[in-house]
């Protein structure tokens, strides 16, 4: 019997083998962290996810693609282009929900209404230019956006939400022009 096998004699020759692999494996150099790891120390998408995603840009730029969590990697990168797609979607929706207020509560118009107005325009405007591909996207995600600034609109404004016209009243160049306010 070989000196490792000693380790596990309560288990077959197979568990023995396995078990000897896996302890190998367990308690070889962490390609980031550095230093030896304990059998469970590797970086697992579910219990650690920021060093998960190290590990994994590490194995990349090694080009050790075998050793790359495609299936998770593949899930991550469809979440963070959803996540660029709903922030784009947040943005316009507050933006059309101030500019709803504005039109229709002159009244209480305000720096601070004008100044979330500018915010989102710069911020949609740094959003499109670090993705540009959302751009061609604007119109069917301002359905949305506006669908929801309306409800919004009603709930901060005490106007009934059939007051507010159903579609979007202004195209997506006015949405992102700067020097653009309602009457």
């Amino acid at each position: 019997m070989p000196d490792d096998a000693k380790a596990y004699p309560a288990y077959g020759a197979e568990v023995q083998r396995a078990l000897i692999a896996e302890d190998a494996l367990s308690t070889s150099a962490h390609p980031i962290l550095g230093g030896r790891l304990m059998m469970g120390d590797v970086a697992s998408h579910e219990s650690d996810f920021f060093s998960w995603t190290q590990e994994q840009a590490n194995l990349l730029q090694q080009r050790k693609f075998d050793q790359v969590d495609v299936d998770h990697l593949i899930e991550e990168l469809k979440l963070m282009g959803a996540r660029e797609r709903r922030e784009l979607m947040s943005r316009l929706r507050v933006l059309a929900m101030h500019l709803l207020k504005w039109k229709y509560q002159p009244a209480y118009r305000s720096r601070s209404w004008e100044l979330t107005i500018s915010n989102q325009r710069d911020e949609l405007d740094i959003h499109l230019r670090e993705n540009p591909a959302l751009r061609s996207q604007l119109n069917e995600i301002l359905i949305d956006s506006y669908r929801l600034a309306r409800r919004d609109a009603e709930k901060e404004t005490g106007i009934a939400e059939v007051v507010f016209p159903e579609h979007c009243p202004w195209t997506t160049e006015q949405l992102l022009n700067s020097g653009y306010i309602p009457d």
